[in-house]
């Protein structure tokens, strides 16, 4: 640390700022609203990545269709799998998001 004054003046300023950037983005991340917003934002995340697994991307829908023609029931049985397992992850989201 230096003896110049305004060398002090400008380190506390600089402290401040980050002292200030650090306050704004533990508030942000404890804002009940923004909790929520985040735990949905997961659960949507989690069910429309199973109904691609399920259905297949938009731009392999082609060849999505034509491998699980021969495939129907292990993909069923699969999805059946994917499906419970997501829906399980998602409500532990749900449980584990504060009240």
């Amino acid at each position: 640390m230096s003896d110049n004054p305004d060398a002090i003046r400008s380190d506390i300023e600089a402290t401040r700022a980050r002292l200030g950037t650090n306050v704004d983005a533990v508030a942000d991340k404890v804002t009940p609203s923004n909790i929520v917003h985040r735990q949905t934002d997961k659960v949507k995340d989690a069910v429309f990545g199973v109904k691609e697994k399920i259905m297949g991307a938009a731009d392999d829908a082609t060849t999505t269709l034509h491998t699980r023609a021969g495939h129907t029931g292990n993909a069923l049985g699969h999805a059946g799998d994917t499906v419970g397992s997501t829906l399980g992850d998602a409500g532990q989201a749900i449980s584990d998001a504060p009240a």
